[in-house]
């Protein structure tokens, strides 16, 4: 369960008449990725680049780019020329050149890369790694993004997924789900954990519902909302307090 957010303007709109069009906005690419389906869940390693196109039924499939095993999640660095697939099955992360979507080498994550998120300075990734079907992690890998390298892990809740970081690049939320996946040992999780990100240092968990999963922050960066899972609900965490 995963959660996004979108702000919408109100109030009275002017309208100008032109006999000229603006410019139009480039091209918008959906990156999907494929990680099976039906008793093939987990099998898949392809991401698939969608154009989208204002038209109903107008948007257009790319070619397939080939990636680990088990894509879990997608991030795109600021700029937009690159991208980040978090294998879950392949513990990598793989990068990819967006001009012409070519792979590059993968770089090694933790033990199932669930969820990625990218610094706003566009230097570090930062993934998170769940465990394998059956076993439980607790770490955060960052990655340097310059050097495709990854750096010293951050020790979170146990099973982390979803993972958001704040406009002004301090702090990551992270939300340690616990045992969610059917054949996991552990306990539910029901917290999530800040990360002082300009020193790596985890800090004390914050107190959400059962399951947490989603993690998403407002742009202006005063509040997080984590989906609970298991719990069916919502919180929402203050940045200034945690």
């Amino acid at each position: 369960m995963g959660i996004g957010l979108a702000a919408c303007g109100g109030g009275k709109v002017a309208i100008k008449t032109t006999t000229t069009l603006p410019p139009l906005p480039p091209s918008v690419v959906a990156l999907v990725t494929l990680a099976g389906t039906g008793a093939n869940v987990g099998d898949g390693h392809v991401l698939m680049p969608v154009t989208l196109n204002a038209a109903p039924g107008a948007s257009t499939l790319g070619t397939r780019i080939g990636v680990g095993t088990y894509p879990d999640a997608v991030a795109v660095n600021p700029a937009g020329t690159e991208a980040y697939v978090a294998n879950f099955s392949a513990n990598t992360v793989t990068p990819i050149d967006l001009k012409d979507d070519v792979p590059g080498t993968p770089i090694p994550a933790g033990t199932g890369p669930a969820d990625i998120a990218i610094a706003p300075d566009g230097k570090t990734a930062y993934v998170t790694d769940d465990g394998t079907l059956s076993t439980l992690d607790d770490q955060v890998t960052p990655i340097n993004l310059t050097t495709d390298k990854p750096g010293t892990p951050i020790t979170v809740g146990a099973g982390p997924q979803g993972i958001a970081i704040t406009p002004d690049g301090s702090t990551a939320y992270v939300a340690d789900a616990g045992a969610i996946v059917a054949g996991q040992a552990g306990a539910i999780g029901h917290t999530v954990t800040p990360i002082d990100l300009a020193t790596g240092k985890a800090e004390r968990p914050v107190a959400v519902g059962n399951g947490p999963t989603g993690v998403a922050i407002t742009p202006d960066g005063s509040t997080v909302f984590v989906t609970n899972l298991d719990s069916g609900s919502v919180s929402p965490i203050s940045t200034a307090t945690n």
